[in-house]
């Protein structure tokens, strides 16, 4: 696979090349303005959250962006930067072209500064609006990777956090393709998330890339290892933090039964199993290209964990 040069003109299109006036009063009514897509957010159209009122959802939207504030900035310093600054230094334990290498350091400036930028968002929502950020600090995911990589086979550990990253950064977010375009979203939100989004079309170009490269250079034994798990790293990713919207259902007011009502409606198997095969189709794609859907148990893996249909594993195998 030819590596494009997606950084070819970073200098002068990265975003944190620019500023961003996140502050502009223009288009930024923090007193009735949405600070998140309703749609991405199912629960806030149930009776019985509509039932709250008005300011019940508005808060449940905050929180929405808070927490979707909260994964990038964990997601881009810890897991992304982490994993990208090994291959800047030519220390992932893969040969990689010189190109590459190059551009990792334009991916570590580009994700410091997307983190710099929610944490900033962040910050000035909950000043203007006066909403209390009520989110974990740990994100759900990055609790459920630590997990799997605690349980990981020793001979493979080292190896994942780049693989995680690798396929995090190949995955198509509903957020950032979704919110930019919602022109009942506030400007500061919707710019946020489109100057990301515009800065993760290279990423994703340069770890299809990267695991284009990567992959024919582990033995068959490390493929059979590894392999299986890439399916589990995309449910972690898309998973939707079930427990961090109950507990908000419960902040606003609703019982333990009203809460697990909503959240059973608005979060069944059915929409959790569709919004995994749409959020996984863009990596699924990649790992084909590069042979990795080749193997019985990554396909098995991809089917198990509702990733794709045994009709589409059929079309695959």
């Amino acid at each position: 696979m030819k590596y494009d040069l997606p950084f070819r003109e970073w200098a002068t299109s990265a975003k944190v090349r620019s500023p961003l006036a996140v502050e502009s009063a223009e288009g930024n009514d923090w007193v009735r303005g949405l600070l998140f897509t309703p749609e991405l957010v199912p629960c806030v159209a149930h009776p019985l959250v509509q039932e709250r009122g008005h300011e019940a959802t508005r808060w449940l939207l905050a929180q929405a962006l808070y927490a979707n504030l909260e994964f990038t900035q964990v997601l881009e310093h810890q897991v992304v930067n982490s994993a990208v600054y090994t291959i800047a230094r030519g220390e992932s334990g893969f040969s990689m072209p010189a190109e590459m290498t190059t551009d990792a350091w334009n991916i570590l400036v580009d994700e410091s500064f997307h983190g710099k930028l929610t944490a900033d968002l962040s910050r000035l929502a909950e000043a203007r609006t006066g909403i209390r950020k009520r989110v974990a600090k740990s994100p759900a995911f990055y609790l459920r990777l630590q997990r799997e990589l605690a349980r990981a086979d020793a001979s493979i550990k080292p190896l994942l956090p780049l693989f995680f990253c690798a396929i995090s950064e190949t995955l198509i977010t509903r957020t950032l393709v979704e919110i930019p375009r919602d022109p009942r979203v506030m400007d500061a939100v919707r710019q946020v998330m489109k100057d990301h989004a515009e800065d993760e079309s290279k990423h994703h170009r340069f770890f299809a890339s990267f695991l284009a490269e990567a992959w024919p250079q582990l033995s068959e034994r490390m493929k059979q290892r590894i392999g299986p798990l890439l399916p589990t790293f995309m449910s972690i990713f898309i998973d939707a933090d079930i427990a961090g919207m109950r507990g908000h259902l419960r902040e606003i007011g609703l019982s333990d039964r009203q809460a697990d009502e909503v959240i059973d409606e608005c979060y069944c198997d059915r929409k959790l199993a569709n919004a995994r095969r749409n959020g996984a189709k863009a990596s699924i794609s990649t790992l084909r290209r590069i042979g990795v859907t080749d193997s019985a148990h990554v396909q098995d893996e991809l089917v198990r964990l509702e990733l794709i249909s045994q009709d589409i594993k059929e079309e695959i195998a």
